[in-house]
This record gives structure tokens, C-alpha cells and sequence, in this order.
């Protein structure tokens, strides 16, 4: 498997696990706790166009040519930021993991636990 498609499966399965946070919101949205935002459903749509936004650049990225990548995934990278701040911000991601970027020529997304 060749770094293009680590990359790919990488954030692939990112994005799978925060869809599972998401989810959990939803379900969670109903009987609002306190710390929660006051506007759980526009909270929720934020987290739903996030979600959809970062998984249209993801499609954009496994489609695109060579000379395209680099570009697509700076895209993808700062999708999957907003998404994951849109999750901390409305609460959904306080399953105890937070992201980390490892710097290196492509940039990996990894839960880590809080400190």
C-alpha cells in the first residue's frame, strides 16, 4: 500500500469514527445537558454539513491526478480541522480523543487522549 492510499484509509476511518460521534449527538440532542451549546439542532446541522463538506473533499482527493494531490489534500486536511472543531465545540467529541496532526510529507490525522 503506497502512501496515497494509507493517507486515504487513514482519514477514511477518521471520518467513520466521527460519524459515530455525530450520531451519538443526535441521540443525545434530544434531552440537552448543561455546557451543551443553547441551539443543539443548529449545532447539529454545523456538524452534518461539516461532516458532508470533509467527505466531498475526501471523494475529491481519492479522484484526483497526481499533479492535483497536494492540493486535495490540503482541502481534506482543513475540512477534517473545521469538522473537528465543530465537534468539540458542540460537545459530540467528548469521547475523550482530541486530533493530532503528525508533521511529516503527508499529514496523518490520529486520536489521542485529552489530557
Amino acid at each position: 500500500m503506497g502512501m496515497r492510499e494509507a493517507y486515504i484509509e487513514k482519514v477514511t476511518a477518521q471520518l467513520v469514527e466521527w460519524q459515530t460521534w455525530i450520531e451519538r449527538y443526535k441521540i443525545d440532542a434530544t434531552s440537552p445537558r448543561s455546557g451543551w451549546p443553547v441551539n443543539p439542532s443548529r449545532m447539529l446541522q454545523r456538524l452534518e454539513d461539516s461532516y458532508q463538506s470533509a467527505c466531498s473533499h475526501l471523494e475529491n482527493l481519492n479522484t484526483s491526478q497526481d499533479s492535483a494531490w497536494d492540493n486535495s489534500k490540503d482541502e481534506v486536511e482543513q475540512a477534517m480541522i473545521d469538522l473537528k472543531m465543530a465537534l468539540d465545540e458542540s460537545g459530540a467529541g467528548r469521547a475523550g480523543h482530541s486530533l493530532e496532526l503528525h508533521s511529516s510529507r503527508a499529514h496523518m490525522f490520529a486520536p489521542f487522549p485529552r489530557k
